[in-house]
Order: C-alpha cells, then sequence, then structure tokens
C-alpha cells in the first residue's frame, strides 16, 4: 500500500492507495505548533479507528507548503509506519517533469504540481483547475499540457475572517448552506450568502475570462477543502474531484519507483 501525505496551511489530507485505488483518506488539521509525538497520537488514533494496516504501507509520498511542520511530521510518520521509505515530491520531479510557461518555475508550491499532474491523467485539456484551499487558486493547462497560468485569492475562510476580525459589529457565521442573493433578510444570511456567491461568482467570471482570453472552451474541474460550499452554486458543466492533489502525489510516486527499479 502506498501513502500520499500532502499538507495544505489548514489540512493534511492523506490518501492510502491499494492497487492504484484509493482506499482509505483522512483528514487531520495543520498544526505547525504539534510536536511529534503529538502528531503521532493524532495519526495513530485515525489509522486505528479506520482500521488501516499501517504495517502494508511501503512507501509515502509527501508534499507540504508549511514548512514549519515538516520535520515532526516526517518524524511521526516514520515512526508510524515503519516499514516504509518517505519519499519528498520534489525527488520525483527529474522522472515526471511538468512543463510550466512561468518566470520561476521554483516558485511553484508542490500542492500545484500535484493538481496538474492529477488533471492531466483524468481529464481532457485545455483545463483549468479550481482549488479551493486556504486561497483559492486557478490553474490553466493549454491543451498541449503547459501549465500556462495561475490565479491567487483569498480563499472562503480567509475572507470571513477577514470579515469578522475587522467589522466589530459583524457576528461570526458559518459558511454552510447558502441560499441565493434574492433574500437574504437577516445579518447571517447576508454575510453567508454575501461571501458564498461573491465567491461563486469570482470563479464562474475568471474562468470566463480565461476563455476570452485564449479563445476557446476550456474544462473546468474544481477540488480542494472548501469546494462543497460552492460546487452546487457552479455551474453544471464544472466537473469535481475531491482527490486531485492525491493522485497526482501517487503518479509522481509511481513514477519515481518505476524508474529507480522499486
Amino acid at each position: 500500500m502506498k501513502l500520499c501525505v500532502d499538507v495544505g496551511n489548514t489540512t493534511i489530507r492523506l490518501g492510502f492507495y491499494e492497487n492504484g485505488f484509493l482506499r482509505y483518506r483522512l483528514i487531520m488539521a495543520t498544526d505547525a505548533n504539534k510536536l511529534e509525538d503529538d502528531l503521532y497520537s493524532s495519526l495513530e488514533f485515525l489509522c486505528r479507528q479506520r482500521h488501516i494496516p499501517t504495517y502494508n504501507v511501503d512507501n509515502i509520498i509527501y508534499s507540504s507548503v508549511v514548512p514549519n511542520i515538516n520535520k515532526e511530521l516526517k518524524k511521526a510518520l516514520e515512526k508510524l509506519f515503519t516499514e516504509s521509505r518517505l519519499i519528498n515530491l520534489e525527488s520525483c520531479l527529474k522522472y515526471y517533469p511538468v512543463q510550466m510557461n512561468c518566470d520561476n518555475p521554483k516558485e511553484v508550491g508542490a500542492d500545484i504540481i500535484a493538481d496538474i499532474v492529477g488533471a492531466k491523467s483524468k481529464y481532457n485539456l485545455p483545463l483549468i483547475i479550481v482549488d479551493l484551499g486556504t486561497a483559492t487558486k486557478l490553474l490553466y493547462v493549454d491543451k498541449e499540457g503547459i501549465f500556462q497560468s495561475a490565479l491567487i485569492m483569498p480563499g472562503l475562510k480567509i475572507s470571513a475572517d477577514s470579515l469578522f476580525d475587522k467589522a466589530a459589529l459583524l457576528p461570526e457565521v458559518d459558511l454552510e448552506n447558502a441560499t441565493n442573493v434574492s433574500n437574504s433578510k437577516n445579518t447571517n444570511d447576508c454575510i453567508r450568502n454575501g461571501i458564498v456567491f461573491g465567491h461563486v461568482e469570482s470563479i464562474k467570471g475568471l474562468c470566463n475570462r480565461f476563455e476570452e482570453e485564449v479563445g476557446h472552451k476550456v474544462n473546468v474541474v474544481v477540488t480542494g477543502g472548501a469546494a462543497s460550499l460552492v460546487l452546487k452554486h457552479l455551474p453544471k458543466e464544472y466537473l469535481h474531484d475531491d482527490s486531485l492533489v492525491l493522485d497526482g502525489e501517487l503518479i509522481l510516486l509511481e513514477k519515481y519507483l518505476d524508474e529507480i527499479g522499486d
């Protein structure tokens, strides 16, 4: 069994793959202040709760955009999955290079690379990947499979937290179950609908602008932890894929293992 680990600013996602299929998926909060023992305890509890055979994990691929947690989390993973080898995503890229038309490819985050690899393996190009995480990212891959452009804007939670922090008289509200924009009659609905539908219209408008600028139709796939908040309000032709980053990591790991003869 192979384990793919994606460390984001808000959550850590773990995907356990057996014979190419995602068998288990775990999500835990990212806390850069936790030490090895705390992280180990959290991981061990989640695996025990799901009856995941930790001794069956032979290889782990690890990607992270949170440097402060890496040392302790890696030690926790190696302690729990004692029969496994931990491989950084960056080590796999020389065997599966991603073509990028950008000023500095080294600035491109591991999560973005995994998104692109996963999407290219599953969907028709050209493609826009809408990744709704701590930040909302729109990634454009052209019909030749080249990563051409990215847009980054504050995610839903950041937008809400900023509003609550700066506007003292506005209450904190959850963003679940946004209804509509024409019948917001109380403060909670006004905030919830404003933030969610504002984000929805930003995504739709930016995807349309991409199509206008490139001059042709582009497929759209939506992923990320906050996708559930907006998905039902987006056009029905937008695809949804909750495991895009993990699937991309698996492809990179398998290519690495093939190349080193393992």
